[in-house]
């Protein structure tokens, strides 16, 4: 770990993993690795059902790098119009106000019209309604509190129908 503690969270090339592939000399390509691992991947049912349900345009904005991205995707499916990786798209350690709106105009949508869903207070929830985006904060633990935050998202179905 003291590698990981010497690059620090700080840096872009903390989440990038060709640079660690790069830095440890390992011969296998990233992709071949990160493919072996695809069946550690798991899908919360309540999103794997929302998926299979909603009939609108989707975006993915995370802060992974595109290759965990493109795994993820194989697994939890999704017709996910836009995809946005902070890191590989942006060189940005997390999402800001630009991010969002650039994945808004992807979509070709006002950002009062996007909805958000995330597991991050401020750059899940804060962030996106400063740049007019509705957000929800997703809490499975149930330890947050608020009108903002879902417990699953059923309660997100539930909204959006009603």
């Amino acid at each position: 770990w003291r590698e990981y503690d010497e690059v620090g969270e700080s840096d872009l090339r903390w989440y990038l993993p060709g640079y660690w592939f790069e830095r440890f000399g390992f011969e296998e390509s990233v992709g071949d690795v990160i493919k072996k691992l695809r069946d550690r991947v798991e899908v919360y049912p309540d999103a794997d059902r929302l998926l299979r349900k909603l009939d609108c345009k989707l975006a993915l904005v995370s802060s992974a790098a595109r290759e965990f991205i493109e795994v993820a995707l194989e697994v939890l499916g999704g017709n996910f119009d836009v995809i946005v990786s902070t890191v590989s798209d942006f060189n940005a350690i997390t999402k800001d106000g630009e991010i969002f709106r650039k994945a808004c105009e992807m979509l070709g949508e006002d950002p009062g019209y996007v909805l958000h869903v995330g597991d991050h207070e401020v750059f899940d929830y804060q962030v996106p309604k400063r740049v007019g985006m509705p957000a929800y904060v997703i809490d499975r633990s149930g330890e947050k509190r608020g009108p903002h935050v879902l417990k699953s998202l059923d309660e997100l179905e539930r909204l959006i129908k009603g």
